[in-house]
């Protein structure tokens, strides 16, 4: 019988290299996928996290190489290292520099602070209260999707991270509740809560940081706003939905994506 019902596992990126000086060695990540399945089979949640150094450098050297070999292009490459490096460097910066503001609805630009202001009173379709956000129970299930797997899993699906954020945004009472709610609940559930990523990511779904003014609409004013239908189209949603409320039929998927090959 398991000791612990949810473990954090701490690998450093050399761990991942194998016998290479860096980057990342197939052989080598297929073991640790193995060992880290054993354990979830033993009813054990984990949550592996990574360090970043080698693997950013292993990374940024293969898509270059990619680029080199005329198998990707060079547009490809630029948008990949300013997602990688440049969006980080940009989190990074963001907490160093904004240490007062950086978890509050006050780190946003004057633009986006005014219309906020001025639709602070728009009337939201729905309102819930942080328990139920917090539970999943909300009438979206896309959105109620995404929470429950922040909160069983440790991490959410990146594309839905954005709209998780934003819905938080329209169903809570004013922007300054929602982005403390959003804080809560990925500094409570993320496996990256407390880390600059998190951060800059909801100050930009919510506060519109490192964003431009967007149509003006209710209670977003000119914040870039996201529907439920079009984040549904980026991916398979429906699978994902399946996979989030049949724990059992995760589980499968995980392993079989884990031991392929």
């Amino acid at each position: 019988m398991a000791r612990y019902d949810r473990i954090l596992l701490k690998l450093s990126g050399e761990a991942m290299a194998g016998p290479q000086s860096f980057g990342i060695d197939a052989d080598r990540v297929k073991d640790l996928a193995a060992e880290v399945v054993a354990i979830a089979r033993e009813g054990v949640q984990v949550g592996v996290v990574v360090g970043g150094g080698n693997i950013f450098r292993g990374i940024a050297l293969a898509a270059k190489s990619a680029v080199d070999a005329g198998k990707a292009p060079q547009a490809a490459y630029d948008a990949f290292i300013n997602e990688l490096i440049g969006w980080r460097e940009l989190a990074v910066n963001f907490v160093t520099y904004a240490r007062d503001t950086y978890d509050t609805i006050e780190c946003a630009e004057p633009w986006a602070q005014k219309t906020l202001r001025e639709h602070m009173r728009d009337k939201r379709p729905y309102d819930y209260t942080y328990e139920q956000l917090e539970r999943g129970e909300t009438h979206d299930p896309l959105w109620n999707a995404a929470q429950l797997q922040m909160v069983r899993y440790v991490w959410m699906h990146n594309v839905l991270r954005m709209y998780w954020g934003k819905k938080i945004l329209e169903w809570s009472p004013n922007p300054a509740r929602a982005f403390e709610w959003a804080v809560l609940l990925n500094d409570t559930y993320e496996l990256d809560g407390r880390d600059p990523n998190s951060y800059a990511g909801i100050a930009w779904a919510i506060a519109g940081k490192f964003d431009r003014p967007w149509f003006e609409r209710e209670i977003f004013g000119t914040i870039r706003y996201m529907s439920g239908a079009s984040t549904g189209k980026k991916f398979d949603s429906r699978l994902y939905m399946a996979l989030v409320a049949n724990p059992e039929m995760a589980k499968e998927q995980l392993f079989a994506a884990a031991t392929a090959g």
